[in-house]
């Protein structure tokens, strides 16, 4: 439930990462915003590499939203442009 972050993906197949913690089992959404068509995928708890799931366009425009049930730990979002040559400003969150 922190403000929303801006990122940057500024050059061609750069991804960016972003963590957060879950303190106890609950419903979360992972939204971006903007006009660049990101791509996200998330990772966890506790490990960069044990993937949950990812999405493409289930937010608003060409934006990403991923909504599951996180059990406590730490996760790992990576964001991505949609094409790998792409570029383009975003914002992220993260809501309880």
């Amino acid at each position: 439930n922190g403000p929303e972050l801006s990122g940057d993906i500024a050059a061609a197949n750069e991804a960016d990462i972003y963590t957060f913690m879950v303190p106890a089992t609950a419903s979360h959404t992972i939204v971006t915003t903007g006009s660049t068509d990101t791509f996200i995928s998330l990772f966890g708890p506790n490990s960069q590499t044990a993937f949950v799931t990812q999405d493409d366009d289930s937010g608003p425009g060409s934006n990403s939203q991923i909504t599951r049930v996180l059990l406590p730990g730490q996760y790992f979002v990576r964001v991505r442009h949609y094409s790998p040559s792409g570029t383009g400003a975003y914002g992220i969150s993260v809501r309880r």
